[in-house]
């Protein structure tokens, strides 16, 4: 969280965004070919799914794509990520 935050120094925490959303796209293509072993009842369904998931894995690229190429949307992201770093930290103490 606090490599998102912009707190970590040479760093800003994209790489593992696009390597989770990389590992989301290799576990939708196991899931087709899983469900080509599906009965056949329910393969349109499997297939409704994964068309979903895989316009899912593209707004997610594409909204990493927009963070690193637009400065204000970038810091806003970042300041949210601090905001939520910041409730973790708080959630952890006692009161």
């Amino acid at each position: 969280m606090a490599q998102l935050a912009g707190l970590v120094p040479g760093t800003d925490g994209f790489d593992a965004l696009s390597e989770l959303v990389d590992r989301y796209e290799e576990w939708i293509a196991n899931k087709r070919g899983e469900s080509d072993r599906l009965p056949n009842d329910y393969q349109q369904t499997a297939e409704t799914h994964l068309t979903r998931c895989d316009e899912c894995a593209q707004r997610m690229r594409k909204g990493l794509s927009y963070l690193t190429k637009n400065s204000n949307a970038r810091r806003a992201f970042e300041l949210a990520n601090h905001a939520i770093l910041l409730q973790q930290i708080c959630g952890q103490q006692e009161l």
